[in-house]
């Protein structure tokens, strides 16, 4: 084997999560994690692939200078091992024992070479350390170059916060890895000022956040239109490929919105006008888009609609591209649970670019409990077709929580974290909980990429699919099945199982033995030589 091959396959054994949790069919769950015990909201999570991961999100804090009062601030907290233990959560906006203004809608991303960028929306104009805001709501950043342990002084991300009035709210942020960062999120009209509707903006960076653009409107037409833009989401294909999908209003139904997208071809210098991925539907909203960087994209949102007879519940929509966004399929229902009377709502894609990929949402379906839990379905054929949902929570049954809305990460090595809001209704108290687990979509304890390395070994071979890697086959042929393999964290295209325990045996005690020897003769010539 070749040694970058080798390297390869090393870093990946070394990463992959070995789980001892329960199967719940396409997945292997770990015990959740709680992050914090306060109240909280809105998570984001990133990773870097190479070990890191970092999680934010908001929480109630309170005001020193009048203990009666709570504003909301954002925290951070980290992980080295794939989700299982994290930091002690601190702010990350520095001024939040000070402040009596909230700090929300946090988004985070990494470009995994050490560089990570949180965005949020603040309407901090006093005690804001990176210069006066306005009384207004804007768009500020943070950044971070150690993996997350330390964070600069938030900055004012939009150039025109001390001076616009216009509140600009719910930040995205993603980054092409090779030097781009785009920031989209929704605004007023910044031209007209007028304050009738609001359109998508976007500002980029090219050194890592340093600076920023001036924000433009993403939609060339936003300064004629009459719909409003709102909640923007972004993807691109890490090659300058970009696409922003968001939901519209309809100006004469105002209960109705279409979701649209529009694509960028140079790294978000220039974008074509949006274009409806579907009919207008009743409260269109809360979409997410995502790519595998090999041409296909997807892209989910939620509608609520009378569908088969049922009352108006919450379902999802999806839809997928082949052609990097030009076209998109009609779309379909994300879960096979579709006509019934509970709301699926607040999906989320992520996939691993080994052909997984898994949709998370939030439901109050009859078949696990009375409340809200957090449902995952997976795809091994680019969003074709999708597994009929689980539960990604141990005992989801058992326990009287809501948890909504999920978001899902993965290093690219078989490990997934999912992190969402812990909300207990009786309480009204909430907190942010992560679960990991891995993808095992043929159900033998396996993780499918692990099982990948022996399909993709050599393509002569008869192992095309994961459906034929079987546990108790050994495929190196060094005494180890492939499931003691993945137990152990070693190599299953290479012998290297370790020895049985009396051949070790036997081996080390003929060792003593030879080297005793050696030492006997060694002795006897040194005698003779003194002798002489």
């Amino acid at each position: 084997m070749r040694a970058p091959e080798t390297f390869r396959i090393g870093a990946m054994l070394l990463t992959i999560f070995l789980s001892s949790g329960s199967a719940h069919a396409q997945f292997n769950v770990n015990s959740p994690v709680q992050l914090s015990y306060s109240d909280d909201d809105e998570p984001a999570l990133a990773t870097d692939g190479a070990g890191h991961w970092v999680a934010v999100w908001t929480t109630r804090n309170t005001f020193l200078p009048r203990p009666t009062f709570r504003d909301w601030d954002i925290l951070v907290a980290r992980s080295t091992d794939n989700g299982a233990t994290w930091t002690t959560p601190t702010h990350l906006n520095n001024n939040a024992s000070i402040d009596d203004r909230d700090d929300m809608n946090v988004s985070l991303a990494t470009d995994s070479y050490g560089h990570w960028i949180a965005v949020w929306e603040s309407n901090n104009f006093s005690t804001f350390p990176g210069g006066p805001l306005g009384m207004d709501a804007d768009i500020v950043f943070s950044r971070s170059e150690d993996n997350g342990i330390t964070w600069t002084d938030p900055a004012p991300l939009n150039t025109d916060a001390e001076l616009d009035s216009l509140d600009d709210e719910r930040p995205r942020i993603e980054t092409d890895e090779n030097g781009t960062w785009i920031t989209t999120w929704d605004c007023f009209d910044k031209v007209l000022g007028d304050g009738m509707e609001r359109d998508v903006y976007i500002s980029r960076s090219t050194d890592n956040g340093s600076t920023w653009t001036s924000p433009v409107t993403l939609d060339p037409g936003a300064p004629t239109d009459n719909a409003a833009d709102i909640s923007p989401v972004l993807a691109t294909d890490k090659h300058g490929i970009w696409v922003a999908v968001w939901p519209r209003s309809i100006p004469q139904s105002p209960r109705l919105a279409q979701i649209v997208a529009a694509r960028s071809t140079d790294n978000g210098l220039s974008w074509t006008a949006p274009a409806p991925l579907t009919q207008p539907s009743r409260y269109a909203r809360l979409p997410h888009v995502e790519t595998d960087g090999n041409g296909h994209w997807l892209a989910a949102w939620e509608i609520k609609e009378d569908i088969g007879g049922s009352l108006a519940d919450a379902e999802l929509l999806i839809t997928h591209s082949n052609d990097a966004g030009v076209t998109w399929s009609d779309p379909s229902f994300l879960s096979s649970t579709v006509p019934n009377s509970r709301d699926d709502q607040s999906p989320f894609i992520a996939q691993d670019e080994f052909g997984n990929w898994v949709a998370a949402w939030w439901s109050n379906i009859d078949q696990i409990g009375p409340h809200c839990h957090v449902l995952a379905a997976h795809s091994a054929d680019d969003g074709s077709t999708w597994s009929a949902p689980v539960s990604i929570r141990e005992n989801a049954a058992d326990h009287e929580v809501h948890e909504k809305p999920p978001q899902l990460v993965t290093d690219g090595n078989g490990n997934w974290v999912g992190i969402w809001i812990f909300d207990h209704p009786l309480t009204g108290v909430r907190h942010i909980e992560t679960v990991s687990f891995y993808v095992d979509s043929d159900g033998d304890s396996m993780n499918d990429v692990f099982e990948k390395l022996i399909v993709n070994f050599d393509e002569s071979d008869t192992f095309d699919s994961i459906a034929s890697v079987l546990p108790d086959d050994d495929f190196d042929g060094d005494g180890m099945t492939n499931l003691q393999e993945f137990t152990n964290r070693t190599d299953p295209t290479s012998p290297d199982a370790p020895l049985p325990a009396s051949r070790a045996f036997a081996l080390a005690l003929l060792t003593l033995l030879i080297a005793a020897l050696g030492a006997c003769v060694v002795w006897t010539i040194r005698q003779s030589q003194l002798a002489a």
